[in-house]
């Protein structure tokens, strides 16, 4: 890795939001939404799988949503085999952990 004094730029080329309705915490273990919220930010992009370089997973390093992430992934062939592979995953919760109760305790003092 090079850290480079020159500008850098990043634009958001596409957003989606799927709620499948399963659980507060716990997405379908199927990975049916995030695939289709996936799917709706490339297509808004107009863009490929093949095309991501980077991807900043939700990862909660949870055996069950961790397996969802990765079952959606490789549904759309982003998986280490294939050309679609992104140069990196990083995934947050793994190294910070959850914050999900002090989330809502900040939200709660808005105003």
């Amino acid at each position: 890795m090079r850290i480079s004094k020159a500008p850098s730029s990043i634009q958001i080329a596409g957003e989606a939001s799927v709620n499948d309705a399963n659980h507060i915490s716990g997405p379908s273990r199927t990975g049916a939404g995030l695939r289709k919220s996936i799917e709706a930010a490339l297509k808004e992009a107009g863009m490929s799988p093949g095309n991501i370089d980077f991807i900043s997973a939700h990862g909660t390093a949870t055996v069950y949503n961790d397996e969802m992430e990765a079952v959606a992934l490789d549904s759309l062939g982003m998986k280490p085999d294939t050309d679609a592979q992104p140069e990196s995953i990083f995934r947050t919760y793994i190294r910070y952990g959850r914050a999900f109760g002090s989330h809502h305790r900040d939200r709660m003092y808005e105003k």
